[in-house]
């Protein structure tokens, strides 16, 4: 019970913006027999100056169980949850439950499994990426004696600890961060040059690039050499050019980022 409680949180953690937004969601019933928790359990990368809405399923657990020491393990019902508050959200998201003031009331009598729904939208302002996560905080409630006079779990005599988590959440940079890069910052360079041999290019990202393509082209434009293609995250690099089977003559390394966004050639001599 206690790991649904942190997925809880985390689902908290994404909600607690710094400012609400005119949108609603509608808590979906395929998950009605699901594990207790949120769906998915992580959202999309939001991207710095773009809109932003992703939608996040929550299945509410109803009860759980607590141990004491030389006493059997005690079961206590839930009252209702309460999301409180995402205290590192970035800045420039919101969010807005399906409840009013992200309460949701925990039904014991149905046996069906409560739901609820948080919709986050907006438009982020700042990069974020952190290996914390975003901290999801909740508040629960349960029955005193009954729920008609619940009190919040940080009463109890008996210590329960409030679920705190995290959820993997990224903020990327906007599109024309990659302006940024130049050879000259990037240290780009081919080496050895010329050579008869195999070469290396060597260069380091300050910025994540989503989709890198590094290809060898002839002095005609045909490409002679695919040398990477995909994501290439912040860090140095360094890929192997294999010249065997090349002819002598003048070839061009050419990076291209995030679809001609940003390109660099280099020449390469084949000697």
């Amino acid at each position: 019970m206690k790991k649904l409680g942190l997925l809880f949180s985390i689902l908290v953690m994404f909600f607690a913006f710094t400012q609400t937004v005119n949108a609603q969601c509608t808590p979906d019933p395929l998950y009605a027999d699901s594990v207790a928790g949120l769906y998915p359990a992580s959202l999309p990368d939001a991207t710095v100056g773009e809109p932003y809405n992703e939608v996040v399923q929550i299945v509410i657990p109803q009860d759980t169980t607590v141990e004491i020491p030389s006493f059997p393990p005690v079961n206590i019902a839930f009252c209702s949850f309460e999301l409180t508050g995402l205290p590192n959200l970035p800045d420039g998201l919101a969010y807005e439950c399906d409840t009013d003031s992200c309460v949701w009331i925990v039904d014991q009598d149905s046996g069906a499994m409560n739901l609820g729904c948080v919709v986050i939208s907006g438009t982020p302002t700042e990069e974020f990426s952190d290996t914390n996560g975003v901290i999801v905080e909740v508040d629960i409630q349960i029955p005193n004696p009954d729920c008609t006079t619940p009190q919040p779990v940080s009463q109890l005599p008996i210590p329960i600890d409030l679920p705190v988590f995290s959820v993997d959440f990224t903020v990327l940079p906007a599109a024309n961060a990659i302006d940024d890069l130049t050879k000259e910052n990037m240290s780009l360079k081919i080496y050895p040059n010329p050579t008869s041999f195999n070469s290396t290019l060597s260069f380091n990202l300050s910025e994540k690039v989503n989709n890198a393509s590094i290809q060898i082209y002839d002095m005609y434009g045909k490409v002679v050499q695919d040398v990477h293609s995909g994501l290439l995250t912040t860090g140095n690099y360094e890929f192997d050019i294999k010249n065997t089977g090349m002819s002598k003559g003048i070839y061009f390394v050419k990076l291209d980022f995030d679809n001609g966004t940003k390109a660099f050639t280099e020449k390469l001599i084949v000697k």
